[in-house]
C-alpha cells in the first residue's frame, strides 16, 4: 500500500482580500497548533504553483533548531517531512521545491507551538517508499547480531553461527 499524507497538508495561495484589493502577495499558509515534543507529518501542496505537466522533483524544509526531521518525502506535488518540535513559539518554516521543468519555488509556513511538552512521545513511521524487505533484514540482523556466538546446547535457544541464525542442539548427557 502506498502511503499518502494526512490532513496537515496546506497550499500556498493569493488570499481573496488581497485579489479585490489589486495585490499579489501570497498569504503565509499555516499548520495546525502543536506542542513542544510533538511530532507528526507536516505537508505542503505545491499544485497552485506549477504549470501543468510540471511536478516537483526534489524538496527541502528548512527546520534547523526548531524541529527534528527524520524524513522527506515527495507524494505527487505534496511534499512532506517528518517533523518532532524542539522549540515553542510562532515558528516560521520554509520550505523549497525544484521543479521539472529547473523552477524553484519556496513558501514559508507557520506553526504556533505550545511551551507545554507533548504527553505522549512520537515515533515516526518508516519513511513513505522504504520497502518492507529492508525492514525485515535490519530487524533480522539486529536479531542474529544480539544471539551468543556459541551453541548453548539446550536445544532450545538460537545462536549467531558465523552470521547464521542456527537452533540449539541439545546435549544428550552421555
Amino acid at each position: 500500500m502506498t502511503w499518502s499524507p494526512c490532513c496537515r497538508i496546506v497550499q500556498p495561495v493569493n488570499g481573496p482580500a488581497l485579489r479585490l484589493r489589486g495585490l499579489a502577495g501570497l498569504v503565509s499558509p499555516s499548520w495546525p497548533a502543536s506542542n513542544i515534543g510533538a511530532g507528526a507529518d507536516y505537508s505542503v501542496d505545491f499544485s497552485p504553483l506549477l504549470c501543468g505537466g510540471e511536478y516537483v522533483t526534489q524538496c527541502s524544509f528548512g527546520t534547523t533548531g526548531n524541529a527534528t526531521q527524520a524524513w522527506t518525502s515527495t507524494f505527487g506535488n505534496v511534499v512532506t517531512a517528518w517533523l518532532t518540535w524542539t522549540t515553542s513559539g510562532l515558528i516560521t518554516v520554509p520550505v523549497a521545491v525544484e521543479t521539472s521543468l529547473g523552477n524553484v519555488f519556496q513558501v514559508d509556513v507557520t506553526i504556533c507551538l505550545s511551551a507545554e511538552a507533548a504527553l505522549i512521545a512520537p515515533t515516526p513511521p518508516v519513511a513513505p517508499g522504504q520497502s518492507s524487505l529492508a525492514q525485515f533484514k535490519a530487524l533480522y540482523e539486529q536479531y542474529r547480531d544480539s544471539l551468543p556466538t556459541t551453541d548453548p546446547g539446550d536445544g532450545v535457544s538460537d545462536w549467531n553461527n558465523s552470521g547464521i541464525v542456527t537452533k540449539s542442539i541439545a546435549s544428550n548427557g552421555s
